[in-house]
């Protein structure tokens, strides 16, 4: 959920009424919606009522995954859910003090899931399934994987 968007999520798009906050995104390339942070946006729109996010072994949830603290339901990492903040701009310096501040507001909070790729089961039917390429964060080889993938989902424009 990165990239320096955060910290507008944060502070501009959450001050918006949800029904205009996917009306325009930003266009500076270090805020605009991108592969490193489409999820934060999409739950800053409220655009799902869970989340199950299948991570690689190596990763640890709260130690070294992709959700910061901050993003997650009282601060707490094994809070299984999100829940996004907003704060002000003076306080918005440092993603990860921004738990020291109190936020103006707080949205939802969305189920969270977080499970090793090895221990993950699929018991039901999908609603959606995004793949999303991210060069800066994977390496050549695994673009090999996109058109296996593909097979198995059906793509919408």
């Amino acid at each position: 959920m990165g990239g320096c968007s955060h910290l507008w999520v944060l502070t501009e798009l959450l001050a918006r009424p949800i029904d205009q906050r996917s009306e325009d995104f930003p266009t500076n390339r270090r805020t605009m919606l991108s592969p490193a942070n489409w999820l934060l946006y999409a739950t800053a729109n409220r655009w799902f009522d869970e989340l199950i996010y299948v991570h690689h072994p190596d990763l640890v949830p709260g130690e070294t995954g992709d959700i910061f603290q901050v993003l997650m339901l009282d601060n707490d990492d094994a809070a299984g859910s999100l829940q996004l903040k907003r704060f002000s701009n003076e306080v918005v310096t440092s993603y990860r003090r921004l738990t020291e501040f109190e936020p103006i507001s707080a949205e939802p909070s969305v189920p969270l899931q977080q499970i090793e790729v090895g221990n993950y089961r699929n018991t039901e039917p999908f609603d959606f399934v995004f793949l999303t390429h991210s060069p800066g964060y994977v390496p050549p080889a695994a673009d090999a994987l996109i058109d296996v993938i593909r097979q198995y989902i059906s793509e919408t424009p």
